[in-house]
């Protein structure tokens, strides 16, 4: 059964990422706000981040986590879902972009498309000075979407991304 239902509904974790010190090469990816375009990771914008820079757990992104870009003209709203994160790497974002963490992987899949299917309107929630205005959480947080609530349907939904 379908049920309209605000973003936060489905969102059980959310937090910015890092400021983070680049290096040349380490274990940990660092995606940024060019990497999130037409609803995937472009992971050849990534750079990396030190390995001995202490790091809290949460902010290290999750198959099945939402990145939505929160900081920037015409780049804050865009989003990707992380169908997988590449092997022997962990993978973060900086701060100018939100991880979202819904309750399951199928949850969490059909919200992002969810998002990307408005992502024009998503851009459009900006608060703040021009070129560093951000997207207004609290908006984005209670913006309603219809879609399937049961898992069953959720992974039988076929759901193609980008649409």
């Amino acid at each position: 059964m379908n049920n309209w239902k605000t973003v936060s509904d489905f969102v059980v974790f959310s937090t910015k990422g890092i400021t983070p010190k680049y290096v040349d090469a380490s274990s940990i990816i660092v995606l940024n706000q060019k990497c999130i375009r037409n609803g995937t990771i472009n992971y050849s914008f990534a750079q990396f981040t030190d390995d001995t820079k202490q790091i809290q757990e949460s902010k290290f992104v999750h198959k099945g986590d939402i990145l939505v870009n929160s900081t920037g003209t015409g780049t804050a709203g865009r989003c990707a879902f992380v169908s997988n994160v590449p092997e022997n790497h962990r993978l973060i974002v900086d701060s100018h972009i939100l991880i979202l963490r819904c309750n399951s992987f199928y949850e969490a899949q059909c919200l992002s498309y969810s998002l990307f299917s408005f992502e024009q309107t998503l851009m459009s929630f900006m608060t703040g000075s021009s070129g560093q205005s951000e997207l207004d959480k609290v908006v984005l947080m209670n913006l309603k979407t219809k879609m399937p609530t049961d898992r069953t349907t959720q992974q039988k939904s076929p759901l193609s991304f980008p649409p």
